[in-house]
């Protein structure tokens, strides 16, 4: 197990640097410092590294999620708390490895037996209750349905292609699509936090 975490990490940032698509066994092995026969021992193929990488990163992903949301204060800090971490960490990660994602794996995220748990359906569900709990979310909502809702906008904004830069794109999506959402479903508490972390403290 310690061997197969080791090079699902390792795999993971070769993945960050350079994209998925071209990145080769031959080179994979180069830079862990491993044969391919002892990658191939664990993976039977390069397609299931990928898909094994990919899963990976996701539920580490999500495990540092859980962390943002369990340390902030309101629901609304952990969702701008989650947007900036997010911002962070892609801003040091080769778009190459998002477009191969976008273009080649997306359907990985689909049919794998845990796909709405990679694809952070728990994430989004554990905020929607936490939203109502604590006044932020209209108490009348069908989590389920919301819940849905919100991964299908996030599925539509994956592939939107018409704003290239892929910066920029997430700026707009936030503002344009995203935020508008979310004060629809916010009592006026949840706007009034809702204007000051996503408008305030980003004139700061």
């Amino acid at each position: 197990m310690e061997t197969e975490v080791k090079i699902l990490s390792q795999t993971l940032e070769i993945f960050k640097a350079r994209g998925i698509k071209k990145v080769t066994m031959d080179e994979i092995s180069s830079e862990l410092g491993m044969s391919k026969r002892t990658i191939y021992e664990l993976f039977r193929d390069r397609e299931n590294l990928v898909y094994k990488t990919l899963e990976y990163g996701m539920l580490q992903e999500q495990k540092d999620l859980m962390a943002i949301i369990s340390e902030a204060s309101n629901v609304i800090e952990a969702l701008y708390l989650i947007g900036k971490d997010g911002q962070m960490k892609r801003g040091r990660i080769n778009v190459l490895f998002f477009e191969d994602i976008r273009k080649y794996y997306m359907a990985f995220f689909d049919n794998s037996p845990r796909g709405k748990d990679i694809r952070n359906f728990e994430i989004t569900f554990a905020l929607l209750e936490r939203g109502i709990r604590e006044g932020i979310f209209l108490d009348d909502l069908n989590l389920e349905v919301v819940n849905s809702f919100i991964q299908e906008m996030m599925n539509l904004v994956h592939n939107l292609e018409i704003i290239p830069d892929f910066m920029e794109r997430e700026r707009l999506i936030i503002h344009n699509i995203f935020l508008p959402y979310f004060r629809g479903i916010s009592t006026q508490k949840g706007r009034e936090l809702l204007e000051a972390y996503f408008t305030q403290q980003n004139q700061d």
